[in-house]
């Protein structure tokens, strides 16, 4: 009796151990950034082994799927993707907006998208009703803002026709934008726009960063993250009220009144210089070679440098 009941000490302490030294494996960490800044920079098809556990609450900004499920989570220093494959580790139902601690899991480059892949079920909701508030991004920001909640405006989806699929549709910024690697609109297949008419005309549209290898997603919500574009926009150029010339570092704007604002942005929309136009010129900063746009109120001309 007294052996069996060493045994039984001795198996006790050896899940203990175990269970110790499983627990002591897992590296927390406060937040996203500091997540981030664990993991650093992996190659695409990174699969890791250490297992992560954010002790500070993150906030669901999107959710997808129904046996495999997504999330985006974000918080004051961060966002990531969450990919929770069948059969789920997250047990606990949760709604866009909860809160939620002590999410775990490893750590996954998909596609050039770092993604937790869940180790355990992070138990009830910390929060609920919280608010994101999407940052005003420029198109050229998208690879910066992964995973993050933004807005993008004067969006226009090129070739507009037809309704929503789950597919990507390719959009321009101020009519820039257009290539081969353009960004797209990457609507997931539950979300309640599909099947909606695609928009014609320009919007602001709210969604989330998502990184494809060498393409940038916008996954809007929901059908309300589309709002019809207002405000001062670009115009197809005007030879009769804006002219543009260069040389040397001088760039000539005519018909423009001295005194007004000089924008110049990029082939990609980023605005690289503001000045005043002073005796019909603007001096210019040491531009790369390139496309650019010059834009003096809500008239714009094209120029390359």
């Amino acid at each position: 009796m007294r052996k069996i009941t060493s045994f039984k000490t001795a198996f006790l302490a050896v899940i203990m151990m175990v269970a110790f030294a499983n627990a002591s494996a897992q590296t927390q960490v406060a937040n996203i950034a500091a997540l981030r800044a664990a993991v650093g920079v992996t190659a695409s098809g990174t699969k890791g082994t250490t297992v992560y556990q954010i002790t500070g609450e993150v906030v669901i900004t999107l959710q997808s799927g129904t046996t495999s499920k997504t999330y985006f989570v974000q918080d004051a220093t961060g966002a990531i993707e969450i990919y929770d494959a069948a059969p789920a580790k997250l047990t606990t139902v949760y709604n866009t907006k909860d809160g939620i601690k002590n999410l775990t899991g490893t750590i996954t480059n998909y596609a050039t998208t770092l993604e937790v892949i869940p180790t355990a079920d992070a138990g009830v909701a910390t929060s609920t009703g919280n608010n994101i508030n999407p940052v005003e991004i420029t198109y050229d920001q998208m690879s910066n803002n992964e995973s993050k909640l933004v807005t993008i405006k004067n969006v226009v989806i090129t070739g507009a026709t037809g309704v929503f699929s789950r597919k990507g549709f390719p959009f321009t910024v101020n009519g820039l934008g257009q290539s081969a690697s353009s960004p797209t609109i990457y609507p997931f297949a539950d979300l309640d726009y599909i099947g909606q008419n695609v928009p014609t005309t320009a919007q602001d549209v709210t969604g989330i960063v998502l990184p494809y290898n060498a393409n940038m997603e916008l996954i809007p919500r929901n059908l309300a993250d589309f709002k019809p574009h207002v405000g001062t926009s670009f115009t197809a150029p005007n030879a009769d009220l804006l002219t543009v010339s260069r040389s040397g570092n001088t760039l000539t704007v005519n018909n423009v009144a001295n005194g007004s604002t000089v924008e110049i942005y990029s082939a990609v929309g980023a605005k690289v210089q503001t000045a005043q136009l002073v005796n019909s010129t603007v001096q210019l900063n040491n531009l790369s070679k390139g496309l650019y746009v010059v834009r003096v109120g809500n008239q714009s001309s094209k120029i390359m440098m």
